[in-house]
C-alpha cells in the first residue's frame, strides 16, 4: 500500500504480491522496453523490497519527488500506470512550414549570389535570416541529422 508523503518523516510501504513483482521484473526484462519504464519498475520493486526513497532516487539519478509520483501512478493505475503515459517533451518551438522551408532550401542549391557551392549550417542560418526566419545553426544541423541529410558527402549540388 501506498501513502503519500505529507511530512518528511512519514513512512510508506509497499507490498507486492509474488504475481505483482514477476510482471514487473518481465516488464523490465523485456527486450522492447524503454528505459525509462525500466526505471519506473525499479522504483517499484526497490521500494517493495523496502527500500528509502532516497536511496532509489540516488540510485536512479532523479528525486524523491518523482519516485514518489511514479510509486502513486503504480498505485493508481497499476502496470499499466508506469507504462501508459509518455512524455511528449518540450512543445516544438518552429513551425512545421518553417521546418519544411528548411529542407526545401537544403535540397536545393545555394543562390548564386551567395557564392556558396553548398549549404552550411551557418549559411543557412544567415540566409533564412533574410526571409525573416531566426533559427540558429544547431537546429539547422539537428534538422538535417533527423532527416538523414549529409551535406558534407554530397559535395556539389
Amino acid at each position: 500500500m501506498y501513502v503519500a508523503p505529507s511530512s518528511r518523516n512519514i513512512v510508506v510501504e509497499m507490498h507486492l504480491s509474488k504475481d505483482e513483482r514477476q510482471k514487473l521484473i518481465a516488464l523490465a526484462g523485456g527486450k522492447d522496453a524503454a528505459d525509462s519504464v525500466v526505471d519506473r519498475v525499479h522504483m517499484v520493486l526497490w521500494r517493495g523490497e523496502g527500500r528509502p526513497v532516497s536511496e532509489i532516487a540516488a540510485a536512479l539519478g532523479t528525486t524523491p519527488a518523482t519516485v514518489y509520483r511514479w510509486l502513486a501512478r503504480y498505485e493508481q493505475s497499476g502496470i499499466n500506470g508506469l507504462t501508459g503515459s509518455r512524455s511528449t517533451g518540450r512543445p516544438r518551438s518552429v513551425p512545421e512550414p518553417v521546418r519544411s522551408r528548411i529542407i526545401a532550401l537544403t535540397r536545393s542549391s545555394p543562390p548564386a549570389e551567395s557564392g556558396l557551392s553548398r549549404w552550411s549550417s551557418r549559411a543557412m542560418a544567415r540566409y533564412l535570416k533574410c526571409e525573416g526566419i531566426e533559427v540558429s545553426h544547431n537546429f539547422i544541423a539537428e534538422l538535417w541529422r533527423d532527416h538523414g541529410l549529409k551535406l558534407h558527402r554530397q559535395g556539389e549540388f
